[in-house]
C-alpha cells in the first residue's frame, strides 16, 4: 500500500508576461506516492508502475497518473533548456508530432528550469523555427523528481548528469528506459520505433522483435513457441530457417 510523501518547496517565480500568468500559478509543494524514504528509494525500472506525483508545470498543476493513464508516455529529462542539446530534441518531437499522435503517445519534459524560462523557450522555438508543439514541461528546480528517478546520481565518465527516458504504456507500467550522455541528443525516430515494437508485441503473441526492425517487417517467433503453433496461428507466412530462428514474413 502506498504512502504520501509531501516534499516541501518554496519560492516563486517573476512572471513579466500577463498572458503567461494562467499556466505559472504558485505550487508550494510536490507530492509522490511512494512506498519507501526517498533516501532508500529506487528508481523506476522496467515493469515497475510509475509512482504518481502532482507537480507545477507549464501547462498548470499536472497530476501524473491522471495525465497519463490510457495513453504511451515518454517521460524524460530536459537538462537544457536555451542549450544546443534540447533545442534539437525539443525539435524532433515537434516534426514527429504526427508519428506521436498516431501512436497515441504523450510527451512530457522535466526540468531543473522555472516556467517562465521554459515558457520563454518554446516561445523562441516556435519563433526561430517556425514550430509549433504540444509539450508540458514540468518545473522541478530543487530536483525532487529528479533524485526519485534516479536522474542526479546517473551521471557519464565526465560526471555531467545523463539524459533519461521512460517509455511508460497506458497501466502506467514502465516498459524501457533510455540513458545518454548529456551531450548526446536523444534519436526521436529510435524512440518511435521501440514504442511501436512494444504496440506490436501487445497486439501480436508469440513473437519478437528483430534488431533494427521497422513496423511492417517480418517479425521472428519466440523461441518457446513450437513451429507447429506458430504455424497454425500465422500461416505460411512462418518460414523456418533455423529450429531456432523463424520468420514470420507478414
Amino acid at each position: 500500500m502506498f504512502s504520501r510523501l509531501r516534499i516541501a518547496r518554496t519560492g516563486r517565480s517573476f512572471v513579466p508576461d500577463d498572458d503567461l500568468q494562467p499556466h505559472l500559478t504558485p505550487l508550494d509543494e510536490f507530492w509522490f506516492d511512494v512506498n519507501e524514504r526517498p533516501e532508500t528509494h529506487r528508481p523506476p525500472g522496467v515493469g515497475d508502475v510509475f509512482p504518481d506525483f502532482i507537480a507545477p508545470s507549464t501547462q498548470g498543476q499536472l497530476q501524473f497518473h491522471d495525465w497519463a493513464k490510457g495513453h504511451w508516455v515518454h517521460l524524460f529529462s530536459m537538462p537544457d533548456a536555451f542549450g544546443p542539446v534540447g533545442t534539437s530534441e525539443v525539435l524532433g518531437i515537434a516534426h514527429h508530432a504526427l508519428d506521436f499522435d498516431a501512436l497515441d503517445v504523450r510527451n512530457i519534459a522535466i526540468s531543473p528550469m522555472p516556467r517562465i524560462d521554459l515558457h520563454m523557450w518554446k516561445r523562441e522555438l516556435e519563433r526561430a523555427f517556425e514550430v509549433s508543439f504540444d509539450l508540458p514541461m514540468i518545473e522541478d528546480q530543487g530536483g525532487e523528481l529528479a533524485r526519485y528517478c534516479g536522474w542526479q546520481s546517473a551521471k557519464d565518465p565526465g560526471g555531467e548528469v545523463m539524459r533519461k527516458s521512460y517509455i511508460i504504456d497506458p497501466q502506467l507500467r514502465v516498459r524501457l528506459v533510455f540513458e545518454y550522455p548529456r551531450f548526446v541528443g536523444r534519436s526521436i525516430s529510435e524512440t518511435i520505433r521501440v514504442i511501436e515494437a512494444l504496440q506490436t508485441l501487445n497486439d501480436v503473441r508469440d513473437v519478437c522483435i528483430p534488431s533494427d526492425w521497422h513496423e511492417g517487417d517480418a517479425l521472428l517467433v519466440r523461441r518457446d513457441v513450437p513451429t507447429q503453433r506458430a504455424r497454425q496461428v500465422f500461416g505460411d507466412t512462418v518460414t523456418e530457417v533455423t529450429p531456432f530462428y523463424r520468420r514470420i514474413d507478414f
